[in-house]
C-alpha cells in the first residue's frame, strides 16, 4: 500500500475521532496533522480534562500491547510530563469491526506510574 493511501486512512480515522468526540460534547477536537508525533487527536472535555489520543488502523485485530509497542513506549514517556488533567489513550480500529481497543495510559486526575497503563 502507498504512502499516500495510508495517510489517507489515518486522516479519515483521524475525523472520525474528531466527529466522535464533538458529538460527544467535547471542545475543540483536533487533529494534529502530519506531525508524526505521539498523538494524534487532542480534544478539551468540558470543564474536566484535555483528551490526547494515538490512532491506529488494522486490517486484522491485533494485540496492541505487542502490535504497537513502540507507540505505547513513546505514550508511557509522554505521560510522564502531562499535568493531572490530561489524559492519553491509544485507540485501534479494526477494519469492518471498528474500534477494537482504547487503552487508557493516563488517566485524567492522576500522574502516570506504572500501574495506570493500559485498561
Amino acid at each position: 500500500m502507498s504512502k499516500n493511501r495510508n495517510y489517507k486512512r489515518g486522516r479519515e480515522l483521524e475525523y472520525r475521532i474528531r466527529k466522535e468526540l464533538t458529538d460527544a460534547g467535547f471542545f475543540g477536537a483536533t487533529r494534529s496533522a502530519g506531525s508524526h508525533g505521539v498523538f494524534d487527536v487532542v480534544a478539551v472535555a468540558p470543564l474536566s480534562y484535555v483528551l490526547f489520543i494515538q490512532a491506529k488502523r488494522t486490517k486484522e485485530r491485533l494485540n496492541p500491547e505487542t502490535a504497537y509497542k513502540e507507540d505505547l513506549e513513546k505514550c508511557r514517556e509522554l505521560a510522564k510530563v502531562l499535568p493531572r488533567e490530561a489524559q492519553l489513550e491509544l485507540w485501534v480500529w479494526t477494519d469492518h469491526k471498528g474500534w477494537t481497543d482504547k487503552l487508557v495510559i493516563k488517566q485524567a486526575g492522576e500522574l502516570y506510574s506504572e500501574g495506570v497503563d493500559a485498561k
